[in-house]
């Protein structure tokens, strides 16, 4: 599952221990790298992309910091039950 292998990124960046910008940043370098390696959509870009697209809307003004912030929650519910065990 992608959101568990990015659990500690994402923890901090709702944790306020980075800030938008550099999780954005990183993701759009993750991408970058899973673009060039295969053309095939995998779990992994696809989850990493819906927060990509969420970073974007942010800067253009069609989204806030809290959906991404809600969205990033979702994602994580089922990996928290996991890395909690």
């Amino acid at each position: 599952m992608a959101p568990k292998k990015y659990f500690n990124i994402l923890k901090k960046y709702l944790a306020g221990e980075i800030n938008l910008k550099e999780l954005c940043e990183t993701i759009d370098e993750r991408l970058l790298s899973l673009r060039q390696e295969s053309p095939e959509l995998t779990k992994e870009e696809e989850f990493l992309s819906g927060i990509e697209l969420i970073c974007e809307e942010i800067k253009d003004g069609f989204r806030t910091k809290d959906e991404l912030d809600e969205y990033i929650k979702q994602a994580l519910i089922p990996v928290r039950s996991i890395v909690s065990r």
